[in-house]
């Protein structure tokens, strides 16, 4: 049996308050309502337990316990109310330092820039005199002052090497087109393969970013630890293994992918890749430098299907390969308080510059004679210029000798984070050209990218304008473009137009073949009865439909 206890008995009386907004709704931030963490310790080791809550919008509370189920709040004098404003999330309660005190890890997400959500590690220095915790952020210094989008951390010994590892839980910060399952799954990088028996196995490893006394040493005898903290490289690896069957007697049955045609009744393939990265992170500028691999090996039949038919005098045998990558992303971070936009907005706001530089280098290495079972071209898009692989899947890796170059402008209201809006440029140029291709080698490659801009803009009145361009600088015009508008008054409520323009130029060497093509799409949802809505989906033609909520 439980019994309630009311607030005015227990001195505990915090609340998680939400302040909905024009861009704090969860329309356009689909974690608003997760909720903050708790976590309950002795924190000035008098033998009772202790609570600790963390508020997503508002300051932290730390309640004292004082002995037969009554609380004091003390966040503001042990120092862990957090930084003000938006978004704290997870609590964890660890042992770092192993004297005994327990510490706290406080994790941030939230659309931030990334200084204002680095996570916080609050270490224990001990009582004041008048029995309240002291507490001082260190996260830095331990190397865990994590920029990302934190939900919650786990510390435990993760390697059996008697020093604490942590795994860091985070979310993904993009808002995924639910409408629109190939963008989903290039945002995912989450390839689907085309079998019918898959085994898959994988592991990763995140190398330590602390080092410490075992906890056990320490427990023994007081004593002191003159070691220094320092960053250790971040370490992946991971294996994959796929069998792919299929009936050939089918004649939908893909294709192998080969020169010499044909189709595969079954075929297996083993994937490993690993690597390592030493990421340089600052409030000021980041650095980013990675090392990594991927090696291939197939095995495989190639069989006669009705619709295909195997050129003899082609049949190779199934190439697999082994390439390493190295990349170095960087960028550097400036803000300032945008005072004059305040009279529009109507609120306090802060303009970024982000200016950003990645370069990759893959080489070159033939895969004309490696099967294509589940990889397809990663598109052109804001996102992909700035990836390591043009393509998305295991089975081709892009030889690169690439270097992009971008800025991004950000404007974000300065009390909650919400990001208002956003612009960004970007091109690559490639010194070498790609010669790899998803069905043979390219003999001809061009070494220079189209420019690429973007620009989100969220208007008062939740009101959305969404636009893209890719401008080619040698055909001098854009090939493709695409504009959008949104208007989402209240949950339930939503009204969306989009149109894209895409223009193909003609092959090299003829006057003709130039295609061009405009989509219009719209679609939205509205109540219309008190059980009833209407949504209205369309590509060109718009689909009514009524459903029964």
């Amino acid at each position: 049996m439980f019994r309630k206890l009311d607030e005015g008995s227990t001195g505990v009386n915090f609340t998680n308050q939400i302040e909905e907004g024009l861009n704090a709704n969860v329309l356009m931030y689909e974690y608003l309502y997760n909720g903050g963490g708790v976590a309950i310790a002795d924190f000035n080791s008098d033998g009772k337990d202790d609570i600790y809550f963390s508020a997503n919008m508002e300051r932290n509370h730390l309640y004292l316990n004082k002995g037969g189920l009554k609380f004091t709040e003390v966040a503001a004098g042990a120092g862990v109310e957090g930084r003000p404003g938006p978004w704290k999330t997870g609590v964890s309660i660890v042992d770092i330092n192993a004297d005994r005190l327990p510490d706290i890890y406080l994790c941030y997400s939230g659309s931030l820039p990334p200084d204002k959500k680095r996570n916080q590690l609050f270490i224990n220095l001990g009582n004041d005199p008048s029995g309240v915790p002291r507490f001082q952020d260190q996260a830095a210094d331990y190397g865990l002052d994590h920029p990302g989008n934190s939900t919650h951390a786990v510390f435990f010994d993760f390697d059996r090497d008697q020093d604490l590892d942590m795994i860091l839980v985070n979310h993904n910060p993009k808002s995924l087109p639910v409408l629109d399952e190939a963008s989903t799954r290039t945002d995912l990088s989450d390839p689907t393969a085309r079998s019918n028996s898959t085994r898959y196995f994988s592991l990763q490893y995140l190398a330590p970013s602390h080092r410490q006394l075992s906890q056990s040493a320490c427990l023994g005898a007081p004593g002191s630890f003159s070691g220094g903290f320092n960053r250790t490289p971040d370490i992946t690896f991971g294996a994959d293994f796929t069998r792919f069957s299929y009936n050939t007697n089918n004649l939908y049955a893909p294709a192998s992918g080969m020169p010499q045609g044909g189709s595969f009744s079954q075929a297996d393939r083993t994937v490993i890749r690993g690597s390592i990265a030493m990421p340089q992170i600052t409030p000021g500028y980041y650095l980013k430098p990675k090392l990594s691999f991927q090696a291939n090996q197939y095995s495989g039949v190639l069989t006669n299907s009705p619709s295909t038919s195997i050129n003899q005098s082609l049949n190779q045998p199934i190439q697999g390969f082994a390439l390493p990558t190295f990349s170095l992303d960087s960028g550097l971070a400036f803000e300032r308080d945008a005072t004059e936009m305040k009279g529009f907005f109507g609120r306090d706001m802060i303009v970024t510059m982000e200016p950003r530089a990645f370069y990759v280098y893959t080489p070159f290495q033939s895969q004309a004679q490696t099967p294509l079972f589940d990889t397809a071209d990663a598109g052109f898009g804001i996102t992909q210029i700035f990836s390591e692989n043009t393509f998305v899947g295991n089975d081709r890796v892009a030889d690169n000798n690439k270097l992009t170059m971008g800025l991004t402008s950000r404007v974000l209201e300065t009390n909650t984070g919400a990001e208002r809006a956003t612009v960004t440029l970007a091109q690559r140029q490639d010194f070498t050209g790609q010669r790899v291709g998803l069905n043979g080698t390219i003999q001809n490659p061009t070494r220079y990218s189209d420019t690429l801009g973007a620009s989100t803009i969220r208007l008062l009145g939740n009101f959305n304008v969404d636009v893209f361009g890719q401008y080619n600088t040698q055909l001098n015009r854009f090939v493709q473009s695409s504009v959008g508008a949104g208007w989402r008054p209240t949950p339930g409520r939503s009204l969306n137009f989009a149109y894209r323009n895409v223009w193909n130029p003609p092959t090299d060497g003829t006057n003709s073949g130039v295609t061009q093509t405009d989509q219009y799409n719209a679609f939205g949802e509205w109540p219309v009865f008190k059980k009833y809505r209407v949504l209205v989906v369309g590509i060109d033609v718009p689909i009514l439909t009524l459903l029964k909520v």
